[in-house]
């Protein structure tokens, strides 16, 4: 009886574990949904230089491989070239402050944005250095205290930041002014039910392993289903990222520093109820425009690096330094 159990096992591992490994070679041959990208995540964020208020920053004077495309980061923890920390005399500066999307996801660099902006504001005489500070998955918080500790410095004329819908999540680590166990009590087991938590965590891990385990991790994900405006606007998350932005205003206030705000967001995308029409709210009550980027690169899936990273590649970052470029001319 014992030898007709093994037996069973035997062939129903076979009928389970065989087809796994047959869909897991065929994902990482082919990876149709990019889930690459979680396991490329991982390797970043375990190599961030940990610390300061900010949480994390890029790995200073590190060369790597991202989405296959060579990453410089300078000695101030930035992806772009050297600068000195006080402004050439004569000179202008634009700062651009952001998360991944000025960081430049998976772009070469001569390819991102702020590269971008500066061949356009070089052709036009405009003498002006633009340097990128962005690290993946910051928010407005850490931004604010980068800015505030680090970024200001660098004496800044014009500060482009540019907001994207998850700014809100906060980061552990980071200086906040709402209580961080306020801030992280949605993700503690006894809020959703120990069995949900310890999916979210097996799945978690396993999507930056396996292929498999990130396309189901990534289908998950997307079935989920999100938070409110109104609920958002409750949050301590909220809450937090707003004292943030409140706090870069003024900053820039105090510091004669022009401020031009662009939500990564398009009309449409706002009317769909984004996070980022919170980001209008406190904006427009401030008196500060708040731009919005072409919806094609919401819309066509030849503007992003791949289904699953949802990064502009390299022709997004072209008509987003078009809108930027014209936001900048805009504005007063």
């Amino acid at each position: 009886m014992s030898a007709h159990i093994r037996k069973v096992g035997l062939a129903l591992a076979l009928w389970i574990v065989l087809p796994c490994l047959l869909i897991e070679v065929g994902l990482r041959l082919f990876d149709p949904l990019g889930v690459g990208y979680f396991t490329e995540a991982a390797e970043y964020f375990r190599a961030v230089e940990r610390g300061g208020p900010w949480a994390y920053l890029n790995p200073a004077g590190a060369e790597f491989q991202l989405g296959g495309a060579e990453v410089r980061i300078n000695r101030h923890g930035l992806r772009g070239p050297e600068f000195t920390v006080s402004k050439p005399p004569g000179s202008r500066r634009l700062l651009v402050l952001g998360d991944s999307v000025v960081f430049g996801w998976g772009v070469a660099q001569e390819d991102i944005f702020p590269a971008l902006l500066q061949r356009k504001l070089a052709a036009a005489g405009a003498g002006v250095e633009v340097i990128a500070a962005g690290a993946g998955s910051w928010n407005t918080r850490t931004e604010y205290e980068f800015l505030r500790e680090l970024g200001i410095d660098y004496e800044p004329d014009v500060l482009l930041l540019v907001i994207v819908a998850n700014d809100i999540e906060p980061k552990r680590g980071a200086r906040s002014e709402v209580p961080e166990e306020r801030l992280f009590e949605h993700s503690a087991p006894g809020r959703r039910g120990r069995l949900t938590w310890l999916a979210d965590e097996v799945w978690g891990a396993l999507a930056t392993r396996s292929h498999l385990a990130g396309s189901v991790q990534f289908l998950r994900a997307r079935s989920r289903a999100r938070p409110g405006l109104e609920e958002l606007r409750d949050s301590p998350q909220w809450q937090d990222a707003r004292l943030a932005l409140e706090g870069i205003a003024r900053l820039c206030r105090s510091k004669g520093i022009e401020l031009v705000v662009t939500l990564f967001a398009s009309d449409r995308t706002l009317a769909g109820g984004s996070p980022l029409l919170l980001y209008e709210e406190v904006l427009a009550a401030q008196g500060i425009p708040a731009h919005r980027v072409p919806d094609a690169l919401f819309r066509d899936a030849s503007l992003r690096n791949s289904v699953v990273d949802s990064h502009p590649n390299a022709a997004g970052h072209a008509l987003l330094a078009e809108a930027l470029y014209a936001d900048l001319a805009s504005a007063p």
